[in-house]
């Protein structure tokens, strides 16, 4: 039932996606919240820490700070669990779904560590085992450009980006304003730069726009991948697994390469 639920998730995207064109910008919510207040205290503490610690202390940590989102908001708590359940349901990992919702929010934490060594003087710079980079030489030798697609995986945003850089790609990365830790006008400007200054160091360029304003971003990654050009995107849903077809059908077929 959980894998049937997953595949069948992208089915209806592609109209939903279209639809999503046709709507309103959402607002930024507000000039700055509460949220983003307690955001700069935490971001305080936890730049201490990923600063000072070793990479390898990390994990006991992220893991202590999960257990801590996990019992402090418990209504969210319930929900996650749900939808663990759901997904799994009927597998042996299934069997413990509180230590699953624990562990992806120690992994969140994990990888705000990461972006905040990489302001450490001298940055961040992990080990990575990148395989199959001969399929994206494949792909470039077809001169119809290469969109990298990478899943929802924890540590994904950044490391990935990392890796496209080493392998010498002058990538194109498209985002949104909220990608980071607000979506309000502050956050936005101040907060969520914690993240895209670092990822910006591995992007030739980034698109960042509303999603009713895709159309201008899509023409220009359109111009970009017929000059046999790499695109970056990393989503963060299990719905914009079809979103390759759609970038695929619009940007007259590169080839994707999935991370």
């Amino acid at each position: 039932m959980g894998l049937n639920r997953l595949l069948s998730a992208p089915r209806n995207f592609l109209q939903s996606a279209r639809k999503s064109l046709g709507r309103a910008p959402k607002a930024l919510k507000g000039v700055i919240d509460g949220q983003d207040i307690a955001e700069v205290a935490k971001l305080s503490s936890q730049s201490l820490l990923a600063w000072s610690l070793p990479e390898s202390a990390w994990w006991p940590v992220t893991r202590l700070l999960g257990r801590i989102e996990v019992a402090t908001h418990a209504k969210r708590t319930r929900r996650e669990i749900a939808e663990v359940e759901a997904l799994l349901a009927g597998t042996e990992i299934a069997a413990d779904p509180r230590r699953i919702v624990v562990e992806n929010w120690a992994n969140q934490y994990g990888e705000r560590f990461q972006y905040l060594r990489a302001w450490r003087p001298g940055g961040w710079t992990p080990e990575i085992d990148m395989v199959g980079a001969e399929h994206v030489s494949a792909a470039l030798a077809q001169k119809r450009g290469v969109i990298f697609w990478g899943g929802n995986f924890s540590f994904n945003n950044l490391v990935a980006k990392m890796a496209m850089s080493r392998l010498g790609l002058a990538i194109i990365g498209f985002s949104v304003p909220r990608h980071g830790f607000s979506k309000t006008v502050f956050g936005v400007r101040y907060l969520n730069r914690l993240y895209r200054d670092i990822e910006n160091r591995y992007l030739k360029e980034r698109l960042m726009s509303e999603p009713t304003q895709f159309a201008a971003s899509l023409e220009k990654m359109r111009e970009y991948l017929k000059a046999n050009g790499v695109s970056a995107s990393i989503k963060g849903s299990v719905l914009a697994m079809s979103w390759p077809i759609l970038l695929s059908s619009v940007l007259s077929t590169p080839q994707t390469v999935a991370t």
